[in-house]
């Protein structure tokens, strides 16, 4: 018997050695090695956590996690330059670029456009609208400073600045591509409606109309429908893509006035006729559909009985009509009344009266 209380009594004197021990490395000697030693850190201190605050999983996102718009442009990347090393030839200076008239956006900036490689002046400019987007870009300027020589003397061009007009010399300066655009249009119209639409500026923007004739996204895309080809907005503000494309809407616009509606006469294309033109305006400004524009307005006027059908006709019943409510805009009226106005004043400053051969 005193041995088995000989053996409880060492087990439990090595039991509560143990447990002392232990309480005294756990809360004595090791935070005191914690601060005696660098780089060592207690196991009591709380770790920090890894963010300073709550996660709203509502957030947006930071900002450099911004969502990418899968609408935008891609930016243009200009061609590397490869200059010719073919001796230069001198001769007499370039022509400047406010003598003659502008046809493509780079003499808008008075830059020139190419390196010289010959005496001879530059040649004219393609055929046809531009066809790839490089032609679209900006300037590259010439390297190559050519010998001065005496200037030429005047040009047919600048003699046409001595003369009378009603509209402004920026937009004149594009007739060369009004002229190769504009087929039976009389060129005074072309330059009432560049100079009522973009004030004669290449690059300018409204909304989402672009250039010179201030093309719009649906008009570009019918075009490109009838043609097969691939322009984009950004090749609206070369002047002769722009062009082409506004004075075909044009034709497609006195086409269909003269088709759908062949007894009314100023529905058919007479340049002499303001009431025509003032129609074909207004079509080409708040909509000339059979579906819901000015043809729609005019085939219930027809079914009335209406025979000279007008502008103000048009906009008088084109709500009861059920057509587009821009044809009711009083602003939209008014400002297809100044085009043909400014076209008139030009007309009789320069032109002899012209008539449309059907």
């Amino acid at each position: 018997m005193s041995n088995d209380v000989q053996t409880f009594g060492t087990m439990f004197t090595l039991l509560v050695g143990g447990a002392a021990g232990y309480a005294a490395g756990r809360w004595i000697v090791e935070p005191w090695l914690a601060t005696h030693r660098p780089g060592v850190t207690s196991t009591n201190t709380p770790r920090r956590s890894l963010s300073e605050g709550p996660i709203d999983p509502y957030a947006g996102p930071s900002a450099a996690m911004q969502p990418i718009d899968p609408y935008a442009d891609a930016p243009v990347t200009a061609a590397p330059i490869i200059v010719a090393t073919s001796p230069i030839i001198a001769g007499p200076a370039a022509t400047p670029a406010t003598v003659g008239p502008i046809t493509s956006p780079s003499q808008v900036d008075g830059t020139t456009t190419s390196p010289v490689a010959t005496a001879a002046s530059p040649g004219p400019i393609t055929a046809g609208p531009i066809t790839s987007p490089s032609q679209a870009d900006g300037p590259i300027a010439s390297p190559v400073q050519v010998a001065v020589a005496p200037p030429p003397g005047p040009s047919p061009s600048a003699s046409l600045h001595s003369r009378k007009f009603a509209t402004p010399a920026r937009v004149r300066r594009f007739d060369s591509v009004f002229e190769r655009y504009r087929d039976n249009i009389p060129l005074a119209y072309i330059r009432a409606l560049v100079d009522r639409e973009s004030n004669g500026r290449p690059d300018v923007r409204t909304g989402s109309a672009v250039g010179l004739m201030q093309i719009v996204p649906v008009v570009l895309a019918d075009y490109n429908k009838r043609h097969g080809t691939a322009y984009q907005n950004k090749h609206l503000v070369d002047p002769a893509t722009n062009v082409a494309i506004g004075c075909e809407l044009l034709q497609v616009i006195s086409n269909s006035y003269r088709k759908n509606h062949p007894r009314i006469p100023n529905f058919q294309p007479d340049w002499n006729n303001p009431r025509f033109v003032e129609l074909l305006t207004f079509g080409w400004n708040a909509g000339f559909s059979e579906a819901g524009g000015i043809g729609r307005v005019a085939r219930y006027l027809e079914r009335l009985g209406a025979v000279d059908i007008t502008l103000d006709q048009v906009t008088a019943h084109a709500r009861i009509a059920g057509a587009s409510k821009h044809l009711s805009n009083s602003a939209k009226v008014a400002w297809c009344k100044s085009v043909v106005a400014l076209y008139e004043r030009e007309r009789a400053l320069v032109e002899p009266p012209a008539t449309l051969v059907a």
